[in-house]
Parts: C-alpha cells; structure tokens; sequence
C-alpha cells in the first residue's frame, strides 16, 4: 500500500481528506496518526498521481512534494 501523509496540522478538530485521480476526485478520509498527522492507506498500481488534501473544507497541496497543473492551469 501507498501511504497519503498530511503533516503538521495543529487542530485538534481537524478532518482531513485526499481526493485525486486515483479515487476519481472522490475525498478518502485520513485517520489521525498522532498529534499533528494524518495518514490513509491505498493500494495502488505503480505509478504517477495527482492528489491534493482538504483540511477543514480547504484545498491544500503538500509543499514538500512537486505540484503539477492541469490544461486549465489548475494546480
């Protein structure tokens, strides 16, 4: 399995979610994994995936990972 990771989110509150294109931009909840992460768990072929989080209703991209952009320029 692949591991989805969002790091340092310092709500106690917080839910977080990944949605790409291997979910058909269908959000996939990620479970609390100590204090300040999140982590979920997919098996996937091998490959390239585009993927970003919402952290309490927002989208986010992990900054320590490349970003691509789609034809209409969308992240």
């Amino acid at each position: 399995p692949v591991e989805i990771k969002w790091a340092n989110t310092y709500d106690v509150f917080a839910k977080v979610y990944a949605a790409g294109d291997f979910s058909n931009w269908k959000s996939i909840p990620l479970k609390r994994e100590g204090t300040h992460n999140f982590v979920a768990q997919i098996r996937l072929p091998q490959g390239q995936y585009a993927y970003r989080f919402n952290v309490n209703g927002s989208w986010k991209h992990d900054v320590k990972l490349p970003v691509c952009f789609s034809s209409t320029g969308e992240m």
